[in-house]
Order: C-alpha cells, then structure tokens, then sequence
C-alpha cells in the first residue's frame, strides 16, 4: 500500500475514518524517520559550508539529535519505573538479571561487581 499526504488527517484514515492499521503506522514511522534523518542531513551539510567559510567549527543541533535525546530519556524513565521496585538488595540483584539479554553475555559477567549505573548505562544500550 501506499501512503499518500492527502490520505491521513489529524491521524486517522480519511476514506474510513479508521485510525491507521499497525502496517500503516510503521509505514508513517519510517517516512517521518527518513524526513528527520534527510533534514537532519541538510543541517549538517549547512554547518559545513559555514565551516568553510569561516573556518569556525560550529555544530547545530539536529532532529535526529532532539529525537535521540527524547528516546534517550524515555529509555531511562522506562529502565527506572521498572527499578523502582525492587527495595531489597538480594531483590534487586536477583531481579537485574531479567533486564539483561541473553545473547550479550551479561549474565556471564557477574553483573553485580558493576557499579548501578554502570549497570543502568548497560541496560540502556540496548
């Protein structure tokens, strides 16, 4: 199917008047990372040519960069509501361990040596 401009308004379907269907939805996904990503593109190519002619490095920020930070801080909003919890040590060490995949090999690594956030940091790079 393809999505065309005139076919969403305010988020839903105009032919319908149904929501978009979850294809849909991850199909509006990717058109909007691919409109940040190329925006994101033309601003860095701008702060070069600045760069060029003034010989001053100067970065702007991008809508990738806001975007990532807001994922970023979800991530850890996320990581920690889900901390919250576990009041005791032994809980928590026990615990830990259902946050860490299996295939990075965390679990190997005697997690608990960590310090916690080094421990959050890990949990997050995912």
């Amino acid at each position: 199917m393809t999505v065309s401009k005139d076919m969403f308004v305010g988020g839903a379907r105009k032919k319908t008047g149904k929501p978009p269907s979850e294809d849909e939805q991850k199909q509006i996904a990717a058109l909007r990372f691919i409109v940040i990503t190329a925006k994101s593109n033309v601003i860095s190519e701008q702060d070069k040519i600045r760069e060029l002619k003034t010989g001053k490095y100067n970065r702007s920020e991008t809508p990738f960069d806001t975007m990532a930070r807001i994922q970023f801080r979800q991530n850890i909003e996320k990581i920690s509501d889900e901390l919250k919890p576990l009041k005791h040590k032994k809980s928590w060490q026990k615990n830990t361990l259902n946050f860490c995949p299996k295939q990075t090999g965390i679990r190997q690594k005697e997690p608990f040596k960590r310090s916690g956030m080094n421990l959050l940091m890990t949990l997050i790079n995912f």
